[in-house]
């Protein structure tokens, strides 16, 4: 994008009019165009205004004057013009604060591994693809992307699964591995049994290992646990038996936090 301001030649007078002929253009519109909830959200999200308002008064009072102004006006032209921003400084202020905007950046810029750690952290579904093969990078990110946004490869990997939390998007030989499925379990129950291979499903010291568990949704719910497992032990009394009282385990706890929160 040859045309976007250097920091040097950043004019926020010139940006004012931009962004007025950009606001009065969408909101011309005959029906409200999506860019302008784009634009909103961006608002609220770098600058904190309240709902509207920018739109509303199109006042610039509290925009910042230095890089943050510039990004914001960076990504505003990117989503009116559907271009893209490769303006990596421009980009690292924004994404930082919502990952959701990695969209509208150039696509060497989505490869790029300082840039996706920013964006990640702040809920980014989006990632280049050749970090989404990289093993070493996302094993050293303190977070973990989603698997469906990783490659085939890094979905049979069960350090990364194991990363992930989950087997949602895992592949099929990894949700029949026993021992990957238990240590996920063992993390957190959740949805791991859920997403396990039918057998698994079956195997009755698997999912009575995951009733023993106090956290995640198992606990919780009857009927999705009943969900999650086979037929036959869906009418297994001992599985019965150890749902009943995971929740009971859970109701008294409950009751005890509710008297602790009222009577100190």
């Amino acid at each position: 994008m040859g045309d976007e301001p250097s920091d040097t030649t950043f004019d926020l007078n010139e940006w004012q009019k931009d962004m007025e002929r950009t606001l009065k253009k969408l909101r011309s519109a005959p029906s409200l165009p999506p860019e302008i909830h784009h634009i909103n959200m961006l608002s609220k999200t770098l600058f904190g205004t309240s709902e509207w308002s920018f739109f509303r008064s199109m006042s610039f009072r509290f925009l910042d004057r230095g890089p943050l102004g510039k990004a914001f006006w960076l990504f505003v032209r990117a989503i009116r013009d559907k271009i893209l921003v490769s303006d990596k400084k421009a980009v690292l202020i924004v994404v930082s604060k919502d990952g959701s905007t990695l969209r509208y950046t150039a696509p060497d810029l989505r490869n790029d591994k300082e840039v996706y750690a920013a964006a990640g952290r702040m809920g980014s579904s989006l990632i280049g693809d050749k970090l989404a093969d990289d093993r070493d990078f996302i094993l050293s990110l303190p977070f973990c992307p989603h698997l469906s946004l990783l490659s085939a490869r890094l979905r049979n990997d069960p350090d990364i699964v194991l990363k992930s939390g989950n087997l949602q998007k895992a592949s099929t030989r990894l949700r029949d591995d026993e021992q990957l499925v238990r240590a996920l379990i063992g993390q957190e129950t959740g949805d791991v049994l859920y997403h396990a291979s039918e057998r698994l499903r079956d195997d009755k010291d698997l999912v009575l290992y995951a009733l023993s568990k106090e956290r995640g949704r198992f606990g919780d719910d009857y009927k999705y646990l009943i969900s999650c497992v086979s037929e036959r032990l869906q009418a297994d009394s001992d599985v019965i038996a150890a749902t009943e009282e995971n929740r009971r385990r859970r109701e008294e706890c409950t009751v005890r936090k509710s008297y602790i929160q009222a009577y100190g």
